[in-house]
């Protein structure tokens, strides 16, 4: 209906669901607020998104949600959730609360990680400078004692390592970082159950979201089995597409989760809750549980890992400036041996 229509980016689409929150929040209701924003609204594509939204609903009698989905205001699983629920402004909430979970994770570990990588990355990219500047600094020397004293120390001075090979040992570490960005990234993409063996902070993160999607969803009053299906034609599960297929022909999750790598406590939590008939009643502290793990995950990283690259990085620097040194030292040293 609306395919000729500019598409909107999700901050745009967050502006409009937070607008129709704050007016369901004084008790006007979804029709009636985006007759009232089509009249109203400054902005010229807000504008004419509200009335192509108010003509839809009032001159085609078309289900609210239905047109905020042709519109690609919301996906087909958010106007699930917003057409079930009795309330605007709580499935408002529910849907606010499932965009901003995504890529926690990944954007917790680029804001951890990225300055200390750059910093050491930075340092590992100055070697074949450095060794650069310490062939010049030693080549000065020797020819300095070989015209003024007709003396070869050639062979007395000797630089550091890094200088045999200094493009060599510079370019290792960046092919190690691309390699490991291009599994990452491959993994992301095509199959995330793979990263959750080594990264356990990514799969408590992942399956908070998950869970808190299930949440949302059980709050429509659907059972576990029509949940997943919802979730499987919504079309924007791609990557746990065979997890929701699988979860279809179960009776049981835990077994499921055990299957996809998912951590072997949340695997027994959700077997206990299986159980005991209480695990969409326990869902809410699992999804808290998951997201505190999923940020102490994070922590041991910064811990054992961030800390250590940084002092790594200075280690070089220091390096680098030490070997400067020691080779001025060695030069004053010649020259006073000689002088006397």
């Amino acid at each position: 209906m609306f395919s000729k229509f500019a598409k909107f980016s999700e901050t745009e689409s967050n502006i409009i669901l937070v607008t129709f929150r704050n007016y369901s929040a004084l008790g006007i209701g979804l029709p009636k607020s985006i007759e009232m924003l089509a009249e109203n609204e400054a902005n010229k594509k807000l504008g004419q998104a509200y009335r192509r939204l108010s003509y839809a609903i009032h001159e085609k009698n078309i289900d609210p949600t239905i047109a905020l989905q042709d519109l690609g205001i919301i996906s087909s699983i958010e106007g699930f959730v917003l057409k079930k629920s009795k309330s605007t402004k709580f499935a408002i909430d529910d849907i606010m609360d499932m965009r901003k979970r995504k890529n926690k994770y990944e954007s917790s570990l680029i804001k951890m990680f990225l300055p200390s990588i750059l910093w050491f990355y930075g340092t590992i990219a100055l070697i074949p400078f450095v060794s650069g500047k310490l062939e010049e600094a030693r080549e000065y020397l020797v020819t300095l004692l070989k015209v003024s004293k007709d003396i070869d120390i050639s062979n007395q001075i000797i630089l550091p390592f890094y200088t045999q090979n200094p493009n060599l040992i510079s370019t290792v570490p960046f092919l190690v970082l691309i390699l490991f960005i291009g599994f990452y990234i491959y993994n992301y993409i095509r199959n995330p159950f793979i990263l959750y063996k080594f990264f356990k902070g990514k799969a408590y993160s992942d399956i908070a979201i998950f869970l808190n999607i299930l949440s949302v969803l059980k709050s429509t009053g659907e059972n576990s089995h029509q949940i997943f299906e919802i979730m499987l034609k919504s079309g924007k599960f791609k990557k746990e597409n065979n997890l929701l297929r699988i979860l279809l022909s179960k009776k049981t999750l835990y077994d499921v989760f055990q299957q996809f790598h998912y951590p072997k406590d949340i695997v027994n939590v959700i077997k206990m809750g299986e159980q005991t008939k209480s695990f969409w009643k326990n869902l809410p502290a699992l999804i808290v549980f998951c997201n505190e793990s999923s940020a102490s995950a994070l922590y041991r990283l910064d811990v054992f890992w961030k800390k250590p690259v940084y002092m790594l990085s200075m280690f070089v620097a220091i390096s680098f400036a030490i070997s400067l040194f020691l080779l001025a030292i060695n030069g004053m040293n010649f020259m006073l041996q000689m002088a006397m």
